[in-house]
């Protein structure tokens, strides 16, 4: 697996765990 498409899998998981959360207002919990 090249680190290319380790990079591509790790940005798409974390986009669909951010499009299934709902929206916050900034980053009040970190």
């Amino acid at each position: 697996m090249n680190d290319i498409d380790k990079e591509a899998l790790t940005r798409q998981k974390l986009l669909g765990m951010h499009l299934r959360m709902p929206p916050r207002q900034g980053h009040a919990e970190s």
